[in-house]
């Protein structure tokens, strides 16, 4: 039942776009078919109850052909595959995938066709025309209750349509068919899966275009050259018949592969030649079976190798091409593509496209490289002789034998001024010039020597040999040895030997630069060389015909006698510098240096070059010294012992601090203060202090000269302003200090008596140690009680205790004064802070209460 919808779906989406049709068969009944049916099952009669049944094949993969299918092809036949393109078969293996079911070949694999789907379509009725279109369906799944989208995919026609899904949900999409230049119809088959999983095959066809066929058109039969058959790994060589006019189409399985009259068969299938157009009939076209033997056919010819570049200069003229068989068999060369009478290597060669083909029998390799002999560009014009040439400096014939490991030294015998010699090992480029050097290396396989000469607006000529290369090998690459010291003349003269190879004779070169041109220093074939001129030397051993390769280039510079020296570098700086001292030798082969400097200079790296990296840590003079010799000798250094001298890094001044920080301090008469500046600068400073009537550091009279000034014990009382002037000695730069302010208090002896019930002076003692002296006896002064003999501090306390006095006047009182006195007496036990207060502050305070 699913067989039957199946196949009632395909025919008619299949007659949507043939309904001019006519019906052929009909199966079941006498009845004519239904109109527009290609094979019509009709079961009218009650025996007519059963289906369709298709082929049952077991496929053991979707990517071949079962071997039970009937007239299964083997593999070397797999290009018939696309002859099956459509076949429909039930497949009743389980295990593959997609299951038990109808699949379809598409040429290459099987498709399972989702029999079990019953699609709806919608789609114009008539086929595509041949200029090409698009036509816009829907296809639908009416079983599919679910959501989801319908995927699509080609399984024929993807090369020359285009699918445009314009919703994928509701199954619509356009199909564009580009036009078709065949004049026979094709189609195109679509797998369409609904999102229920479900699949079915749709096919499109499209009208070909017979236009261009000429009936007249003579189909021509087609021949092979040597044979239609294609040995393993080789090629079957085809041509049309008498080689007709017109145009002819080749194609193979369907495909098309080539035009024209002849054509190179590298692999099987059924080869079909069209005249006008794929798919004209109005005249038969020739088929071809052509078919892949067990016989394996010749290596090919690896490579051709064409005289002067395949260039001749008259349309007469020909070039030698060479070929070399790499097993048995026959050389045979093609023209054009066609076989020619020639075999072998070389011949030669007229006007057109070359190749070679080696023959065995009925059995043709691969061709080779194609060659277009063609004329010169300047053909007609100019004259350029061809060129006679020399290998290692023997006029080169037809042929030359050279030996394996060797070197080839190549020279035009009588080179053309403005012509230019491009020299070739077959058709690789080895070197331009008058004279090359070509190392062969280890191969022994015979090449062709090619010279070619070239020259403005003239048709180029060559010279060509075939070499042959000798299983004796060329001697061993020698290497030079000098017998002087680091490679040097020392005294006008050296000797070179060239050693490590066993030779007859030596080959001598000398350039002026390592990769200058060498030159041959002719009438010198001894191992060795006597030499009294610099440069760069190579040697050649011979034997025989063999030569060598060229040694390594040794290089000889002029040293006569010891070479002198001269040190370079900075000679000044400043401490932490790193300076760099270069030795400059004017003969430096085979140099030596040893470097040492004074302490503390500390060495950088090493000391064996010839430049020496020294830091200096600090100022002072030192020197740096060298030995040093050359090949030829101890080197003496003309300005040895290298004096440096480290200058003190110069700073500006710059003032850091003041004491006191305040900048203010007091003393009494006849007792003087200090006062002080911190200063910073390099490498020396100088104080200059100066004393002014007004608080501004400018137009003072200058008073002192150190960093600390001391004032004069003799200073009247008032108030008194100083401020010190830095200079640093490297640059003269100065630093103004702020000002100072000194107040000079009297002497408080010659305080005059007061008034009141508290006159002349007191004693306050903070320091419990002032226990007579001056003020009497501690016993006698009461703690915060002033009476005659004073008071003094409360002891008890502890001396971090924090103690306030208050001091109020009692009746008219009149020149009090509160000072601290004698503060050198303040005791060492006294806490830091309370001292310190004690001793800068010299004037607690200066109070006047009426």
């Amino acid at each position: 039942m699913y067989v039957c919808m199946y196949v009632c779906m395909y025919v008619c989406i299949a007659s949507l776009f043939a309904d001019s049709a006519r019906a052929q068969v009909t199966i079941g009944a006498l009845d004519k078919p239904a109109r527009g049916a290609l094979l019509d099952l009709n079961p009218q009669s009650a025996a007519n109850l059963g289906g369709l049944l298709f082929l049952n094949i077991f496929i053991t993969n979707t990517d071949s052909l079962p071997a039970s299918l009937p007239g299964s092809f083997t593999p070397a036949e797999q290009d018939y595959f696309l002859d099956l393109q459509g076949m429909v078969v039930y497949n009743t293996n389980p295990d593959l995938a997609g299951g038990e079911g109808l699949f379809v070949w598409d040429g290459g694999k099987w498709e399972k066709t989702g029999a079990d789907a019953s699609f709806a379509t919608s789609c114009p009725a008539d086929a595509i025309s041949p200029a090409g279109g698009s036509v816009t369906c829907s296809i639908s799944d009416p079983a599919c209750t679910s959501g989801g989208e319908y995927s699509f995919s080609f399984i024929v026609g993807a090369e020359y349509a285009q699918l445009n899904i314009t919703d994928a949900g509701a199954g619509q999409f356009t199909l564009t068919i580009d036009a078709n230049d065949r004049a026979s119809s094709r189609s195109v088959i679509l797998l369409v899966t609904s999102p229920c999983g479900k699949s079915q095959t749709f096919v499109y066809t499209q009208d070909g275009d017979t236009s261009g066929c000429n009936p007249a058109t003579v189909a021509p039969k087609i021949l092979g050259e040597n044979t239609t058959g294609i040995c393993s790994g080789g090629a079957a060589y085809l041509y049309l018949d008498g080689r007709p006019s017109g145009v002819y189409i080749w194609t193979r399985n369907g495909v098309q592969v080539a035009t024209g009259t002849v054509y190179v068969a590298e692999q099987s299938g059924k080869y079909i030649v069209y005249a006008d157009k794929i798919g004209c009939t109005t005249v038969k076209p020739d088929t071809l079976i052509v078919s892949v033997g067990s016989t394996s056919s010749p290596q090919p010819v690896v490579s051709i190798v064409a005289e002067n570049n395949g260039y001749i200069c008259a349309a007469t003229e020909t070039v030698q091409l060479f070929a070399t068989a790499p097993g048995s068999g026959t050389i045979r060369w093609y023209r054009d593509g066609v076989r020619q009478s020639a075999t072998g290597s070389p011949i030669d060669a007229g006007e057109g496209e070359w190749f070679a083909v080696v023959e065995d029998g009925a059995c043709s390799s691969t061709p080779s490289n194609t060659i277009h002999v063609q004329l010169d560009p300047n053909s007609g014009s100019g004259s350029i002789i061809t060129p006679v040439i020399q290998v290692n400096g023997s006029a080169a014939g037809s042929t030359v034998s050279v030996c394996a490991g060797g070197t080839m030294n190549l020279s035009v015998a009588a080179p053309v001024a403005g012509e230019t010699y491009t020299w070739y090992i077959n058709n690789t480029q080895i070197g331009i010039g008058k004279e090359i050097s070509y190392n062969l290396g280890s191969a022994a396989d015979p090449f062709v020597l090619r010279c070619r000469a070239t020259g403005a607006n003239a048709c180029s000529k060559e010279a060509i040999s075939e070499a042959s290369v000798s299983l004796d090998s060329a001697p061993a690459t020698p290497y030079i040895s000098v017998n002087t010291p680091g490679d040097a003349i020392c005294g006008g003269s050296a000797t070179l030997s060239a050693n490590g190879s066993s030779a007859t004779s030596y080959n001598w070169y000398r350039a002026d630069t390592e990769n200058g041109i060498y030159t041959k220093i002719a009438g010198q074939s001894a191992q060795t060389l006597d030499i009294a001129q610099p440069g760069f030397y190579k040697a050649e051993a011979i034997n025989g015909s063999c030569v060598s390769a060229r040694s390594l280039a040794k290089n000889i510079s002029t040293v006569s006698g010891a070479a002198a020296v001269t040190i370079s570098g900075a000679q000044t700086g400043n401490p932490g510098d790193i300076i760099t001292f270069t030795a400059a030798m004017n003969n430096p082969q085979g140099a030596t240096y040893s470097w040492t400097a004074s302490s503390p200079a500390v060495v950088q790296g090493l000391s064996t070059g010839s430049q020496f990296v020294v830091s200096f840590p600090t100022d002072g003079s030192y020197t740096v010294s060298l030995v040093a010799s050359n090949a030829c000798g101890t080197a003496p250094v003309t300005n040895n012992n290298y004096p440096v001298t480290i200058a003190p890094a110069c700073n500006s001044a710059s003032i850091l601090s003041h004491s006191p920080a305040s900048k203010s301090a007091s003393t009494i008469f006849n007792v003087g203060t200090s006062i002080s500046v911190s200063a910073a600068g390099s490498p020396t400073l100088s104080y200059e202090w100066y004393k002014t009537t007004t608080a501004v550091a400018s137009g003072g009279t200058k008073v002192g000269s150190a960093s600390l000034y001391s004032t004069p014990t003799d200073l009247a009382e008032g108030t008194h302003y100083y401020y010190c002037i830095v200079t640093s000695s490297c640059d003269n730069s100065t630093a103004t200090s702020d000002v100072f302010t000194v107040t000079v208090n009297p002497d408080p002896a010659t305080l005059p008596t007061g008034t009141g019930s508290f006159a002349g002076r007191t004693c306050f003692d903070v320091a419990q140690t002032n226990d007579g002296g001056d003020c009497g006896a501690l016993a006698s002064r009461q703690a915060e009680t002033l009476s005659a003999n004073g008071a003094r501090a409360d002891f008890s306390q502890t001396i971090t205790n924090t103690q306030t006095y208050t001091f109020t006047p009692s009746g008219t009182v009149s020149n009090v004064r509160f000072m601290q006195w004698k503060p050198r007496h303040i005791p060492d036990r006294l806490s830091r802070a309370l001292r310190r207060r004690l001793i800068i502050r010299e004037q607690i305070s200066r109070r006047l209460q009426a």
